[in-house]
């Protein structure tokens, strides 16, 4: 198995007891950036209504307390995504195991509702091209069926030398904008990316496209930080590819399924008997 990385202080990490639970953990400084990238990760459970979680026994399904309280019995590693000792009710940052993870759970009615992404069709178009900023870079999407675009920028590294030697991270500033055929033109993404990577950084931008938006549309991405030619410096970044995003409302009436998004850097794999162990009959 390869090695897995988190975020913090070596010698908190230590302390923490985490690192002996999972010995191929490396710290890393606060500052080092991981990769973000998507992956949606679907459990059908049973087909007919299902009694719920455990831990979320006595709240109501479908409220933040009780989607919070579910995730005490979701395990990624055999460890719960949330602390057992958590209040359902007033979660805490330190409360999570996992980070940056969207919990979105259907009982298997007859009416239930779908769930928002897990039947996008989407189609990839490879850009490939660096963003410089006097030169923006821009792509037109004529497909009006569409309902969201996603934008993949990488970054080669993010490093800076400075004169005692010291590799510092970097700070860039971006914006993606959205440009209609009838000349409106907005900005959903305004980013500003900081942080310290030796390696390629890759960063994911989903952009929702209002129903009503005059088609072609263009997309622009503009780096607003200036350019640099120092050999010291590592910050260059480039758009390499988008994807067509058009949404199919596919219902899955009567099973039971919980949908997850993970924003990681590793695979998990989740378990019906590790998920839900308590089941209606």
């Amino acid at each position: 198995m390869g090695s897995m990385r988190i975020e913090g202080d070596l010698a908190d990490f230590r302390d923490s007891g985490f690192g002996q639970l999972f010995p191929g953990l490396q710290a890393l400084p606060l500052d080092a950036l991981s990769s973000k990238q998507h992956v949606t990760i679907v459990d059908a459970l049973a087909e007919g209504e299902i009694e719920g979680f455990p831990s979320a026994a006595g709240l109501t399904q479908g409220t933040d307390a009780y989607n919070n309280a579910a995730l005490k019995d979701i395990f990624l590693g055999k460890t719960p995504i949330l602390r057992s000792t958590a209040d359902p009710n007033d979660v805490q940052d330190v409360d999570f195991n996992f980070k940056n993870i969207k919990f979105n759970p259907r009982f298997g009615t007859s009416d239930q509702t779908f769930i928002p992404g897990i039947s996008d069709i989407e189609s990839e178009n490879g850009v490939n091209v660096q963003v410089e900023k006097a030169t923006p870079v821009t792509r037109t999407i004529s497909n009006s069926n569409i309902n969201a675009v996603r934008v993949t920028l990488r970054f080669t590294a993010l490093t800076e030398v400075n004169d005692e030697g010291q590799t510092l991270g970097r700070t860039v500033d971006l914006t993606i904008k959205i440009t209609d055929n009838n000349g409106t033109v907005t900005t959903p993404i305004s980013d500003r990316v900081h942080g310290r990577s030796f390696n390629a950084y890759s960063r994911d931008y989903r952009i929702n496209i209002a129903s009503g938006t005059a088609f072609p549309i263009s997309v622009t991405v503009t780096r607003v930080s200036d350019d640099t030619s120092s050999s010291r410096i590592r910050d260059d970044f480039s758009w390499t590819s988008f994807n067509s995003i058009l949404k199919e409302l596919i219902f899955l009436s009567v099973l039971s399924i919980i949908s997850s998004l993970s924003i990681f850097s590793f695979s998990a794999i989740l378990k019906p008997s590790e998920i839900c162990p308590f089941f209606s009959a």
